[in-house]
């Protein structure tokens, strides 16, 4: 290959422009899914990150006696800035670790990723391909509980079943419980823990191509404050004669906007202003292509959290496999066995009535014979009484 320097203006310059106008024409998407217990904020947070009433104020907790296990709502917003339109589609989990017995709530949370990877799978692979919506999750938002304590099992489970299949980030919520000191504290803690358990949560620093050295401080910025402690507010409150976006308390203001009150900001440039396409490209390059690609050689997706539940199957498969084979087996050969007992009988029969035929067709020859003997003799008798009477 050669590389040349245009001498005059040729045009393919405006090729970015082109790609912009189109990029604006078509509009954008992005799935983003959260998952905590209730009363951490999530939809306190949901409506401040994109400054709606996404989630109507007072929302009632759902009812454990109604809801038995993790439900899965999505909800699809259009939002439009700047003549920019972005179709945000919203998936709820209520009902996560609401419960006493929490054993494998995550799994209906698996099973939509997983479905929402199948859906997309078999709309790219028809032979006719017309639009269709992209409902893979692009994003999770897992809220850790302000415990002070690190990540509980429950924690370390539904993240370790994630975390290769989602951009999974972890954010403290209700960060304002903490004192500065105890939140950073509480920050290590769960670091840690997520490296002693191997999770992988969404990496800032592991791709920078096509980020400029601005861009690059900024990801590692975002990198030394995971895991994000956010405040969210649905009201406004005036603090040294402004207008914000905060929550009052008997000790002072916390302003969401403010980064030396809350990580909310920098959550909000990842998920808007830096990282949302990022997000979706890994999604469609690496995690969805791991599913693509088991797709095609024939893998059937596995879920290591249900390994024992799937070993304990198929022993008792084998079993009942097993039993049901040696009934099956006792009974052909029952059954064998019969037919042969009756081959064997009406072999006899046969034979016999072979027997009482041939004994029959003897008598009959012998029967016949006698009467062609007597026949002539008749006939020889006739003859001789008519020569004598002549």
């Amino acid at each position: 290959s050669m590389e040349k320097v245009l001498s005059g203006y040729v045009g393919f310059g405006n090729l970015p422009n082109q790609v912009y106008k189109k990029s604006v024409s078509n509009g954008f998407d992005f799935t983003l899914m959260v998952v905590g217990a209730s009363g951490l904020g999530k939809s306190t947070l949901i409506n401040s990150l994109f400054c709606s009433e996404i989630y109507a104020a007072g929302r009632q907790l759902h009812n454990i006696e109604i809801f038995k296990t993790t439900k899965i709502e999505s909800t699809k917003l259009h939002i439009y800035e700047n003549d920019i339109n972005l179709t945000l589609n919203l998936v709820d989990t209520p009902g996560f670790s609401d419960f006493v017995d929490n054993t494998n709530c995550w799994e209906p949370i698996v099973t939509y990723i997983h479905d929402m990877f199948e859906d997309y799978y078999e709309n790219e692979s028809k032979i006719c391909r017309s639009f269709f919506d992209d409902k893979r999750v692009h994003c999770c938002l897992y809220f850790i509980s302000p415990n002070g304590r690190g990540l509980k099992d429950l924690d370390v489970s539904f993240m370790k079943a994630l975390h290769e299949k989602v951009n999974l980030i972890p954010i403290i919520a209700k960060a304002d419980s903490f004192s500065h000191d105890e939140l950073m504290r509480y920050k290590q803690q769960l670091l840690k823990d997520i490296r002693d358990n191997s999770i992988k949560i969404y990496d800032f620093t592991n791709n920078n191509e096509g980020f400029n050295e601005h861009d690059v401080t900024i990801n590692r910025k975002f990198y030394e404050n995971l895991p994000f402690g956010v405040v969210g507010s649905n009201h406004v409150v005036e603090a040294d004669g402004k207008i914000i976006h905060g929550r009052k308390y008997p000790w002072g203001i916390v302003d969401i906007n403010d980064s030396e009150h809350c990580d909310f900001l920098l959550l909000k440039d990842v998920l808007i202003r830096f990282h949302m396409q990022n997000m979706k490209d890994l999604i469609h390059t690496k995690l969805y292509e791991n599913f693509r690609r088991n797709q095609l050689s024939g893998i059937a997706p596995t879920h290591t959290h249900l390994l024992p539940d799937i070993q304990v199957k198929e022993e008792d498969l084998d079993t009942n496999y097993n039993s049901k084979y040696v009934n099956l087996l006792t009974q052909h050969k029952s059954c064998i066995d019969s037919l042969k007992l009756n081959i064997s009988y009406f072999q006899k029969e046969l034979e016999l009535q072979k027997q009482a035929f041939d004994s029959q067709q003897a008598e009959y020859i012998e029967e016949k014979k006698v009467f062609e003997e007597d026949h002539v003799n008749f006939v020889i008798s006739v003859t001789e009484t008519g020569r004598t009477g002549s």
